[in-house]
């Protein structure tokens, strides 16, 4: 009899050859081979009498893949119900494959909680890791199936247990947005403190992702809100960051602390700015956050969104008092936010800052001027907006190179000429 004879059988579906065939089997390796071959395709597609006739002609139950997935994994990885019960009557349900993964653990990542429930009461370890931590309900978690994590709950999965990098079921069910499952694992005591090696919380991931809903119930649950992560990001950072004004607003309005930095020194608020995130940024202002702190190179609120070419950000920030915001704050380099406008060849925050009482004639430790930087990428509307705001023409840089002199060297003739009529030599 010829191996795929089994095979051809248990492809159609058809019992009645498949037990003709086992009743004529010669009991040979080949054909034993072949058997289990086919009992592996007959769990596949759920034929369960088929299965049940492989059982009964011997043919073992426990026998694995290359991968590790014996007959029962494979049944219920695909949900089939009856096969997976008559295969636990007679076989290992704790066997994993080459990944950790038990049949429990891939039903639950498949969100087939009934197979999920009759393993476990067929004697599947709730608890049993993967070999990367993982266990079924961080599985479920994941996937977003809550009508599975719901009985894992029943059965006393544990919600304290760690993945890789530390991740938890509250923590991943927060990565992946999934607010049902959030609340049945706070409603178990799932703890919403930082669980990362990096320090990252429940909290935190969830105000990466914006999702607000998950935030409040986190708030709600007690999650400290000024955690940081070994990076010094809090979760209002982080909200800031990503552009979630709604996200945001709700730290800010349950006390989160506005001017916390990162290890770069730069603010929630430092970061809005950086990102043109104009509203959420105001909000940080009305609560107090100070728009005058710097980063560690030196580079202030209204700094960086000069240099990112964000108009609605500056303005928004030169409402309030030059002094408050530093328009003629220098970084360390000695650039200011006209210099770095003028760099960028933004016209109307060129304008915006000048209008705020900028110093025109501010040079860098280089001894570049804001109308230097201008003749030097070759941007005449700069140059003539800064030339009427009374900005000398005959300045030169530290190593004597005047303004005249950059302008010839960007190619630029109209920006010479305007130097030139300017008095520049």
């Amino acid at each position: 009899m010829a191996g795929s004879d089994f095979l051809h059988a248990v492809a159609a579906g058809d019992t009645t050859l498949v037990l003709a065939l086992l009743k004529s089997s010669d009991g040979s390796a080949q054909e034993r081979r072949a058997r289990a071959a086919s009992l592996f395709l007959a769990a596949s597609k759920g034929y369960t009498l088929i299965v049940e006739a492989f059982l009964n002609h011997g043919t073992q139950s426990n026998a694995a893949q290359r991968n590790g997935a014996t007959p029962i994994f494979i049944a219920a990885q695909n949900g089939h119900l009856d096969t997976v019960r008559v295969l636990a009557a007679v076989s290992q349900v704790d066997v994993a494959d080459a990944n950790g993964a038990t049949p429990l653990a891939i039903a639950c990542h498949k969100g087939h909680a009934a197979v999920a429930e009759l393993l476990l009461s067929a004697g599947a370890t709730v608890n049993r890791r993967q070999h990367n931590g993982a266990t079924s309900l961080c599985l479920a978690c994941q996937a977003g199936h809550t009508e599975t994590v719901q009985l894992l709950l029943r059965e006393r999965a544990s919600v304290e247990v760690k993945g890789r990098e530390g991740a938890t079921p509250l923590y991943i069910a927060c990565q992946n947005t999934h607010a049902p499952i959030v609340r049945l694992l706070l409603e178990a005591h799932a703890r919403c403190g930082p669980v990362l090696t990096n320090g990252s919380s429940p909290l935190f991931i969830a105000c990466q992702e914006g999702a607000a809903l998950i935030v409040r119930m986190l708030i709600d649950a007690g999650a400290s809100l000024d955690q940081a992560t070994d990076t010094g990001g809090t979760a209002l950072f982080i909200a800031c960051s990503k552009g979630h004004a709604e996200v945001a607003r709700m730290l800010i309005e349950a006390g989160a602390s506005v001017n916390l930095h990162n290890r770069r020194g730069g603010t929630a608020l430092f970061v809005c700015c950086e990102r043109g995130h104009t509203g959420t940024a105001r909000e940080l202002i009305k609560a107090a956050a100070d728009p005058s702190m710097p980063d560690i190179s030196g580079a202030t609120p209204l700094y960086v969104a000069c240099q990112n070419r964000h108009l609605e950000t500056v303005q928004m920030l030169l409402e309030l008092p030059a002094e408050r915001v530093g328009v003629n704050v220098s970084k360390g380099s000695g650039a200011t936010p006209l210099y770095v406008a003028a760099q960028k060849g933004e016209l109307a925050v060129v304008e915006a800052v000048i209008r705020a009482g900028a110093t025109v004639d501010h040079r860098t430790n280089a001894g570049a001027s804001a109308l230097f930087i201008s003749c030097l990428q070759g941007q005449p509307d700069c140059a003539k907006v800064l030339l009427n705001a009374g900005a000398q023409p005959n300045l030169a840089a530290r190593d004597g190179t005047t303004c005249l002199v950059a302008a010839c060297g960007s190619g630029n003739p109209e920006v010479a000429a305007l130097l030139i009529l300017a008095g520049a030599a």
